[in-house]
């Protein structure tokens, strides 16, 4: 339970860093903004996959274990890439942006939480109750949608929306999990 609590600590500060950077990457010239995105995008991402491999470690089946690098690598890639295209539309001047946002990042968190599942190695075979796994990832873009919009909206309180999306991961990460 300890490694559960680091894994959804570390994520709220991750997503609350992004914000409270996002509203000042806003403020920004937008010849200024692309490196800066890159940055937005490794905290946003590295912080995504840092709560589901902390949460993994957690996770004692009671049988063998180990992870597959290359997965392992993957998965990472996913989210700070779905997290750079999340930032991207939301940075982008259309009404949509808030929705397309908030489905991009419940998408590529959910891309890099079964890639992340694809590198677990075990004896045993994980199967998953799919109804379960479709009412955590609509939570979940639910969830990312409504922290898209407050930022979207101007929403000068960064820890709003940082609530939002870090329960949005933690919504389809443990959600996930439940459904194993």
């Amino acid at each position: 339970m300890r490694l559960v609590i680091h894994a959804a600590a570390i994520c709220f500060l991750s997503t609350a860093t992004a914000f409270v950077l996002a509203n000042q990457i806003k403020q920004m010239p937008s010849g200024r903004r692309a490196a800066w995105l890159g940055l937005l995008a490794f905290v946003t991402g590295a912080g995504i996959w840092a709560t589901h491999f902390i949460a993994m470690l957690a996770y004692q089946p009671q049988l063998p274990t180990r992870y597959s690098a290359s997965a392992t690598i993957i998965s990472i890639m996913i989210a700070i890439v779905a997290s750079a295209l999340s930032w991207r539309v939301l940075f982008a001047p259309t009404r949509r942006g808030a929705v397309l946002a908030g489905c991009s990042f419940s998408l590529g968190i959910s891309a890099m939480h079964f890639t992340g599942m694809a590198a677990f190695r075990t004896t045993g075979h994980l199967a998953y109750l799919e109804s379960l796994v479709g009412i955590a990832v609509v939570t979940g873009a639910l969830l990312s949608t409504i922290a898209s919009h407050l930022f979207k909206v101007g929403e000068r309180r960064p820890i709003l929306a940082a609530t939002a999306l870090t329960l949005a991961i933690c919504v389809i990460h443990f959600g996930s999990m439940a459904a194993v």
